[in-house]
């Protein structure tokens, strides 16, 4: 039987960039520059945890879709979009860096360590109305060995 995983996380997404390391007396300290990333990863933990009683084994497949803020511009006076406004997102933040924050916050939880996502599926998208707000949607679920 194949198990899976699936749940929503509300919140503009976080990116996780490179982690910087420095010496502070005889400690090394391990730290990244992005502010709010330990919240985000944590607010992706707690869902995860919300619906899963135990890891994922074996290979895995990962799903994946940011809904981001757009900007303020793009809406029209009633909330919609504008129609020649884009619908993919391709600004910053890097797709490869929300997935590597989402994928590290799943760790100990949905699985045992990303190295069993053997597959991903992930976009970036934009808000389609003024009141839908940022979140992601997380599909995970075992690929046949």
């Amino acid at each position: 039987m194949t198990e899976s995983v699936s749940f929503t996380v509300a919140g503009v997404a976080r990116p996780q960039g490179s982690m910087r390391a420095f010496v502070r007396g005889d400690k090394v300290v391990i730290t990244s520059a992005t502010k709010g990333l330990d919240e985000w990863r944590d607010a992706i933990a707690w869902e995860a945890r919300a619906v899963t009683s135990q890891m994922l084994v074996g290979p895995l497949r990962l799903a994946a879709t940011f809904t981001l803020p757009r900007p303020k511009s793009d809406f029209l006076a009633d909330g919609s979009v504008r129609p020649s406004a884009r619908l993919r997102h391709d600004k910053r933040p890097d797709l490869d860096k929300l997935t590597r924050a989402l994928m590290d916050a799943l760790t100990g939880v949905a699985y045992a360590d990303d190295s069993q996502v053997a597959a991903i599926d992930v976009a970036k998208v934009y808000v389609q109305h003024i009141t839908e707000q940022p979140q992601v949607d997380v599909f995970v679920m075992q690929e046949a060995r």
